[in-house]
């Protein structure tokens, strides 16, 4: 998997603005789409000019920052970016001259944006006539959810399956290599409730995920869910059972440090 030479770039997302990447995917012939950083943002007349308030899926680094800021220029410097666009009628395509190369990566991005739809809605019609998608099909629509940030529709997707998934999590289940993707769908449906806000649901779906099979990630995902839920039990637990296994990284050894009992002079040790 690799980043692709095309330059991140900002969309107006459900809750405000949106970074987007194209990942390369070169031993599927493919590429993809990824959501790295959000910036809440309400007022439709106005664009924000910097980056404070943003929200980052990947670990935040000074490139990704810059990145986000570049985007949001781009996006004040070119109107016919943010023109309404009706696909019957010619007169609202943006010129090439005012849109730039640019116009390309949107194009681009649309495409797939209508091909992830359509395959997210098969998904939910399958569901409202009663039938559970496998557990391939309802990851599948989980992941591109979680990838371009459809924050309501994931969120009410988690709701209804969520239920399910977690009530065939048995040892069983967990020692078949058949249901690995029962593990993935469970991951993704915590990332998506996290990211919408539901930690509490988020932290259920992420125990899960552990509990079909532990490794590193799956067991960060769940220190995550829980400190972002201020569910303390659930953090040290989690946090005891990561470093029973793995050495604890600094991020994690100094989250363990200020999670710890506090003691003063004269207190039993």
């Amino acid at each position: 998997m690799e980043m692709g030479a095309i330059a991140e770039f900002a969309i107006r997302g459900e809750g405000g603005i949106d970074l987007f990447r194209r990942v390369d995917e070169p031993e599927k012939r493919r590429h993809r789409f990824e959501c790295i950083a959000s910036l809440p943002w309400s007022d439709d007349s106005n664009l924000p000019r910097d980056d404070a308030g943003a929200v980052f899926h990947i670990r935040p680094n000074p490139h990704l920052r810059a990145a986000l800021r570049a985007a949001l220029a781009r996006l004040q410097d070119h109107e016919a970016r943010m023109q309404p666009l009706r696909l019957g009628d010619l007169r609202s395509f943006p010129g090439a001259a005012a849109a730039g190369f640019d116009s390309f990566v949107y194009l681009d991005f649309l495409r797939a944006w209508l091909v992830a739809d359509m395959t997210i809605a098969r998904t939910e019609s399958a569901l409202a006539a009663g039938e559970m998608p496998d557990h391939a099909t309802l990851s599948t629509a989980l992941r591109l959810l979680l990838d371009f940030n459809r924050l309501g529709r994931g969120r009410a997707l988690c709701n209804a399956v969520l239920p399910g998934l977690i009530g065939q999590v048995t040892p069983r289940a967990a020692r078949s290599d058949r249901h690995a993707n029962l593990a993935y769908a469970l991951r993704l449906a915590g990332d998506l409730l996290l990211r919408a806000g539901d930690p509490a649901r988020a932290l259920d779906a992420h125990e899960a995920a552990v509990m079909m099979g532990e490794n590193r990630f799956r067991r960060r995902r769940a220190i995550a869910a829980a400190l972002a839920a201020g569910d303390r039990p659930a953090l040290e637990r989690h946090l005891a059972l990561f470093a029973r296994r793995w050495p604890l990284p600094a991020d994690l050894a100094q989250l363990r440090a200020d999670t710890a009992p506090q003691t003063t002079a004269g207190d039993p040790q």
